[in-house]
């Protein structure tokens, strides 16, 4: 079965099975500008702006079935393409019992690059765990890149803290391990604060495969649909 094929039925069950049982969803839609794209430690946007955008849609907040979608900007920098990335993405969340404060999600990314003949797309798997605001999630994925070609699994950790009126802190670190290429992991601290209706949040990042740090700033609007 191809990664595609897979990914449509995992969305398709996502998406429908659950809507035979509820029709309340809540969805949601973001639009953003950020100074430098970076996932997992690394430049996606070779240290430059990109415009991104997504749309998510869930059974609840809490619990249940989500999917969903972001585009992005990317840029390979001198001698490589650009183009538009998109990410559609489905899941399930909950919790292991009706007062735990534990959870668990788990669900499937397919990432997809327009304009760049070079770029192929991939296929991850994820599970973890959550705990209030913090989670361990492992996610399982095949690089389909030349010479680059081979699994990979990335672990990624994180918190999220209330550090003063309005703003939020958001801690993650997270480790890639791959078959075809040295090791390597990320971290980040993101201060998040709602200015006049408006999505704004400061990062620092570093990665060790480069041993760079990072400085972004992202300002974005949200929708409630």
């Amino acid at each position: 079965m191809s990664k595609q094929r897979l990914a449509v039925m995992v969305l398709a069950a996502a998406l429908i099975l659950p809507v035979t049982s509820s029709n309340a969803v809540e969805s949601s839609a973001n639009v953003a500008l950020t100074s430098n794209y970076i996932f997992r430690g690394q430049s996606m946007s070779n240290d430059n702006m990109a415009l991104q955008a997504s749309y998510d849609i869930a059974q609840s907040k809490d619990s249940g079935w989500y999917a969903g979608a972001f585009v992005s900007m990317f840029d390979q920098g001198r001698g490589g393409e650009d183009g538009l990335e998109t990410d559609i993405f489905g899941g399930w969340k909950g919790s292991f019992g009706a007062q735990s404060k534990f959870g668990w999600d788990a669900g499937v990314i397919k990432y997809e690059y327009q304009g760049a003949n070079n770029v192929k797309g991939q296929l991850e798997i994820f599970g973890g765990i959550t705990y209030e605001t913090a989670y361990l999630k492992l996610y399982i994925g095949d690089d389909d890149n030349q010479p680059t070609n081979g699994d990979y699994t990335y672990l990624d950790g994180g918190a999220s803290f209330v550090v003063l009126n309005d703003i939020d802190l958001d801690l993650h670190v997270g480790h890639t391990s791959r078959d075809f290429a040295k090791d390597y992991f990320d971290a980040s601290a993101t201060l998040k604060k709602k200015v006049n209706g408006f999505d704004t949040a400061v990062s620092l990042t570093y990665e060790s495969l480069g041993d760079e740090m990072e400085f972004l700033v992202t300002i974005g609007k949200s929708f409630d649909l």
